[in-house]
């Protein structure tokens, strides 16, 4: 998959220490799923290929309903809600707006 929806860099910290730092736009609820998992594979593609060369961040929007502990009335989450919970574990992934640190953000991923 050819896209400009996922893109990234890399820093050199120190000689032979690298960080990579991939920034995300995922597809709205105006796609369909398998378009949205499509992204999901090809960022796991992504992040196995680099997890093992450096430090990698991942940052953007994910377009997930996500449930929130923060939130009094947490949205219904929905499918892109529950394949990024299935894939945010495995690369140690976490939705910011969601935590209760956070008292500013409130719809990010």
């Amino acid at each position: 998959m050819n896209t400009d929806k996922i893109i990234g860099i890399q820093i050199l910290l120190k000689p032979g220490v690298y960080m990579f730092i991939f920034q995300v736009y995922f597809p709205c609820t105006n796609y369909t799923m398998a378009v949205y998992n499509q992204y999901l594979e090809l960022l796991e593609n992504i992040l196995s290929l680099y997890n093992d060369q450096g430090l990698t961040v991942v940052l953007g929007g994910f377009n997930p309903e996500l449930l929130s502990q923060r939130k009094p009335v947490a949205p219904v989450i929905d499918s892109r809600g529950t394949s990024l919970n299935a894939f945010a574990p495995k690369y140690n992934l976490c939705a910011i707006d969601a935590l209760d640190l956070c008292t500013v953000l409130t719809f990010l991923y």
